[in-house]
């Protein structure tokens, strides 16, 4: 079984050498030029929301009716056309970002509160 594997995978390896472009190097493919996609598509079953929008239904230009968020595809188009990945891609790496600022505020703002409740214990425990 060992042996088919290596096999399979010296195979894939040279095929992955073969045709790629690639001098002699350590890489197994090298792509020298613009790697471009030629509209391979994924369909997609959700959509993302933000706290707000999960909480509120509103915030954020979310909109119910079609289940999307502004400038974001909504479900009909997605069932019909697929979704672009590199656009996929893009919209996941603003969410995260976005994401990431969100947690960033609310661990300033929890900190700010636990200064603020240290800050009334020590006044408490001064009387």
């Amino acid at each position: 079984m060992k042996q088919i594997l290596i096999a399979l995978t010296i195979t894939t390896l040279i095929l992955l050498l073969m045709g790629t472009g690639c001098k002699e190097s350590t890489y197994t493919t090298v792509v020298e030029g613009v790697v471009i996609n030629t509209g391979s598509r994924q369909g997609i079953d959700s959509v993302l929301v933000t706290l707000q929008d999960g909480v509120s239904g509103t915030a954020g230009g979310f909109n119910l009716e079609m289940n999307t968020s502004s400038g974001k595809k909504n479900q009909v188009y997605t069932d019909a056309n697929g979704v672009d990945l590199a656009e996929m891609n893009k919209l996941l790496l603003q969410k995260i970002e976005e994401l990431t600022l969100y947690v960033i505020d609310h661990q300033k703002a929890l900190l700010e509160q636990q200064n603020e409740i240290n800050n009334l214990k020590e006044l408490l425990n001064s009387f």
